[in-house]
């Protein structure tokens, strides 16, 4: 949980992609992307569909070509003191 904390305090997020057929312990390490909004898989091999296409969502482009996550994105609106902003646009 500490690990967790000083990644979200670093704005990281924890993307855990884990193939075995053995244990690798991801029910203890379900805390890091849990809490810094990232992605967890469990796949048999890496040449399992889940696993593929798992990946390749991370990397999905939207129409004008730029990757559909955000990487610690920070939202800045200056208005006049008249104008009141509520929520993100």
């Amino acid at each position: 949980a500490d690990l967790a904390s000083r990644a979200v305090a670093n704005g990281f997020a924890v993307d855990i992609f884990a193939c075995s057929l053995d244990q690798v312990g991801l029910h203890e390490m379900k805390v890091l992307p849990d809490k810094t909004g990232g992605y967890m898989v469990m796949s048999d091999s890496f040449s399992m569909t889940v696993f593929k296409e798992s990946f390749r969502k991370m990397f999905d482009c939207d129409e004008a070509g730029y990757l559909q996550v955000g990487f610690n994105a920070k939202l800045e609106a200056r208005t006049s003191s008249e104008l009141k902003i509520s929520g993100a646009i």
